[in-house]
């Protein structure tokens, strides 16, 4: 969907090259994932050509990434005066102005505010959960009301393809109760957007929070999963 490919036809070796280089370089995926992607694009398109609906595979010999020379991004996890000064820049954070009056196109309302990032990265930092895990979490995934208030991990939306619980300080109960008030069961708690990683060092950068430290680590989205066994 992000190459806006939809027919077999749009299968284009430069457009998937340019994708990937765009990913590792700027959108923080690592070696091995990207290498994921290569394969499996490859694969694909293998059982096409011998299916005999592709006359040949365009991805055969696409190049690998070196995942010994960029397997591992060095990280660091963020303070605990970061992560408020992080939080309190996305509540600051300018809203996406509107459209001009009198334009035939008009720009959807924003779906995704500073608040709202806000509330996400305390939750990232004081639960560990990947973006990925946290994107897909449900209304119905949370037991804010229990003896034990906590999240119940679905199978379906962990790394490891396992249940799980994870239970909840008192500070971000009452943030997700916030969030989630009048929502249905099978809304999502965060519709979080493509574009999160761009908005997140903008919130970085607005809040002084330097990229690289003196000893060429960096802050980074995962760096609240990284956060969050530190403050352990």
């Amino acid at each position: 969907s992000e190459l806006g490919w939809s027919t077999l036809a749009d299968l284009q070796r430069d457009a998937l090259e340019l994708w990937l280089a765009d990913q590792f370089n700027h959108k923080e995926r690592s070696a091995r994932s990207c290498n994921g992607f290569r394969i499996a694009a490859s694969g694909f398109c293998t059982w096409l050509a011998k299916a005999k609906r592709l006359a040949v595979n365009p991805f055969k010999g696409l190049p690998k990434f070196d995942e010994e020379a960029g397997a591992v991004r060095p990280r660091r996890a963020f303070t605990v005066d970061e992560l408020s000064r992080l939080m309190d820049a996305a509540r600051r954070a300018p809203r996406r102005p509107g459209l001009k009056a009198g334009r035939k196109s008009v720009r959807p309302a924003e779906r995704f505010s500073g608040a709202d990032r806000a509330d996400l990265y305390a939750c990232l930092a004081g639960t560990g959960l990947r973006i990925d895990e946290m994107r897909q979490l449900k209304v119905s995934d949370l037991a804010l009301d229990s003896d034990l208030p906590g999240i119940d991990l679905r199978a379906a939306t962990t790394k490891n393809s396992e249940k799980g619980f994870i239970p909840l300080r008192g500070d971000l109960v009452e943030i997700l109760r916030r969030h989630v008030e009048r929502r249905r069961p099978g809304d999502l708690v965060f519709s979080i957007p493509a574009d999160l990683i761009k908005r997140f060092h903008a919130d970085c950068k607005r809040g002084g929070i330097a990229r690289y430290d003196d000893r060429g680590q960096q802050v980074a989205l995962h760096s609240r999963r990284k956060s969050f066994g530190t403050f352990l």
